[in-house]
């Protein structure tokens, strides 16, 4: 088992009896509308989803796969930092296809390029407006990745078993303040915690 410190504590409370404070947890202005946080208890995260049994429909359906209980809180959030997932998705989707284009053209550019000065031809400026193209087709991908302002002002830390418990980690200092005071009866701060070995 190992031990792991919390720099801030953590906020332990019972996921029923959670009360979200009425102002942004972003820049704590008055909220005026909410925004859906999903998390997935005892999910093991993946390096690329891909490598997760049942990422695709047809997996799921053919290994009898169901999908894992959800846990999802309704937060309130200004107008400026509502978040919607959807087109976030669509977008991250489209910069991975172009990029994917973009890299296999460069690819063959690249050997294009390469054979021209092996045989002494001069040097094509369009390769290099290619890559150029290239890197700021990469650059904006790295921008589309980017927790978003919500996604990083919220963290779900974890849960206890059974999920009855979750374990929350605010980035805003005052509104984690409000979120003490509004759950003062139910809130329970953990400095740290011992991590159980996983099972073999």
């Amino acid at each position: 088992m190992s031990k792991i410190v919390f720099e801030t504590p953590v906020i332990r409370i019972r996921a029923e009896k959670i009360r979200f404070p009425r102002v942004c947890p972003v820049c704590t202005a008055p909220a005026r509308s909410t925004t859906r946080v999903t998390a997935t208890p005892g999910r093991k995260e993946y390096i690329s989803p891909s490598y997760r049994l049942g990422f695709t429909p047809s997996a799921k359906k053919r290994l009898g796969i169901q999908p894992p209980e959800s846990r999802t809180f309704l937060v309130p959030v200004c107008s400026d930092h509502q978040y919607e997932g959807g087109n976030d998705w669509r977008f991250r989707s489209l910069c991975m296809c172009f990029n994917g284009i973009l890299f296999s053209i460069v690819f063959f550019s690249t050997l294009i390029f390469g054979s021209d000065l092996s045989i002494g031809r001069g040097i094509n400026l369009w390769y290099f407006g290619l890559l150029g193209l290239f890197i700021i087709s990469l650059i904006g991908s790295v921008l589309a990745f980017r927790p978003q302002p919500i996604q990083d002002a919220v963290r779900i830390m974890g849960f206890d078993r059974g999920a009855r418990y979750v374990w929350f980690q605010f980035k805003n200092p005052e509104y984690r303040e409000r979120f003490i005071q509004e759950n003062a009866m139910d809130v329970e701060l953990v400095k740290w915690i011992v991590k159980a070995p996983p099972k073999s």
